[in-house]
């Protein structure tokens, strides 16, 4: 098992795992004060600044210092092991704007019509596949909560009941 040296008391060991967003900070910014350094004494610095019982692979440094802008930007907590930053930040906007404004004009709102929407927004900003969420239910879901909006069901109304007076005073479907 790999293990690494605690920051807190030299001489407990804990699991190895990956590099935290501090920790990626760290190197980017040795990085920056030490340009002609290769990566491979970047990983040795790194095992000893983190007490590491191994270097992190060329990889992992490779990989953190690739993302230094967006671990710049990141709000996620230092301890953190993968940056929290939605990619897709003009879509989710665009997308609950268009959500919201339906909704004010009386619009029935599903996820199947959100889902449909957001692939027309997705051509339309030529963002594909793989470069794209997957809108699915679940993504459905989390951009409900992110944007707080409410779903409405399209009332079921069959022939016999409805009248013409029923589809000018219920809210209007796409």
């Amino acid at each position: 098992m790999k293990v690494a040296k605690s920051t807190d008391h030299h001489d407990r060991v804990l699991p190895m795992s990956n590099l935290t967003n501090y920790q990626k900070r760290r190197i980017c910014s040795y990085k920056l004060e030490h340009p002609d350094l290769s990566q491979k004494k970047i990983a040795k610095w790194a095992q000893q600044e983190f007490y590491l019982a191994h270097p992190p692979s060329q990889s992992s440094i490779s990989r953190a210092l690739k993302l230094r802008p967006l671990l710049e930007r990141s709000t996620s907590s230092e301890s953190s092991r993968k940056p929290k930053v939605m990619t897709y930040k003009d879509l989710d906007l665009s997308l609950a704007n268009w959500v919201k404004r339906s909704q004010s004009y009386g619009y029935h709102m599903d996820e199947e019509k959100i889902m449909d929407k957001a692939h027309d927004f997705a051509d339309a900003m030529e963002l594909f596949p793989p470069n794209v969420p997957s809108f699915d239910y679940t993504w459905v879901g989390s951009f409900t909560q992110r944007h707080a909006i409410t779903l409405t069901s399209t009332p079921e109304f069959s022939r016999d009941h409805s009248t013409s007076s029923d589809s000018h005073s219920s809210p209007r479907s796409f």
